[in-house]
């Protein structure tokens, strides 16, 4: 189909709760990870009158781009039912479902240069925002329909495998953990120093250079060093 514009495709909604069908058990919040999450604001004794219906199929996000990481908060309803979110966030959909995979869309939401994008085109003085015109003017290369169709199937293949994955990992920490904790009552203490030894070998041979070092970070791995290595010699590393 070649390059063209989103707005083509979408079009704006601006439904309020005006008769008070939904309740603040229906409001949900925006993430910058690009998911409908628990609401953080305090709702009690608020009007949901003026909260914007976020139907199945749409999407919502949150055009003030300054605060949140330099990313967009937005969010993608995929079930069936119907949620409130804030006044300030713009609703939307894909009108245009003949050349537009709403689910292809989502994923084009979800790349690193999307929030790039936004940021850098987002404009204000107090705060930065990117608009619904803003929006509207992204420039797309949609393939057809059918190889959307593809690429989100296996999009949504290699998230379920991640996912099942990292359920894996969770099931295995649960099991190791507990295996610890047992040993901890069973096994008697022994001071660790009987089964280590200190090791102090320095680069005197200078074999490794500036681009062998690293340093720890306090999750316990081995990460890029932020220290200022212009003017260090590997002899002294």
């Amino acid at each position: 189909m070649g390059l063209t514009k989103l707005g083509e495709y979408i079009e704006q909604s601006d439904r309020r709760n005006a008769d008070g069908t939904f309740t603040s058990n229906d409001v949900v919040g925006l993430s910058t990870a690009k998911q409908l999450i628990n609401t953080k604001a305090n709702l009690d004794g608020v009007s949901m009158t003026s909260y914007k219906l976020l139907p199945p199929r749409h999407f919502a996000y949150v055009p003030d781009t300054s605060r949140r990481g330099e990313k967009m908060s937005l969010g993608y309803n995929t079930t069936d039912q119907t949620f409130l979110v804030s006044s300030i966030s713009i609703i939307f959909r894909v009108s245009d479902t003949d050349n537009l995979n709403s689910d292809y869309l989502y994923m084009y939401f979800n790349r690193p240069e999307f929030d790039r994008y936004a940021r850098f085109n987002s404009w204000g003085s107090a705060r930065e925002a990117f608009s619904w015109s803003d929006m509207c003017d992204i420039s797309i290369n949609l393939p057809p329909l059918a190889n959307q169709g593809k690429v989100v199937a296996v999009y949504n293949a290699m998230l379920a495998n991640q996912r099942a994955y990292e359920r894996g990992l969770e099931d295995l920490k649960l099991t190791c953990d507990s295996y610890v904790e047992r040993l901890r009552h069973e096994m008697p203490y022994i001071a660790i120093g009987e089964y280590v030894e200190l090791c102090e070998d320095k680069n005197t041979s200078l074999e490794y250079g500036v681009e062998d070092v690293k340093g720890v970070s306090i999750e316990k791995q081995f990460i890029e060093t932020k220290a200022d290595m212009g003017e260090c010699r590997s002899s002294h590393i």
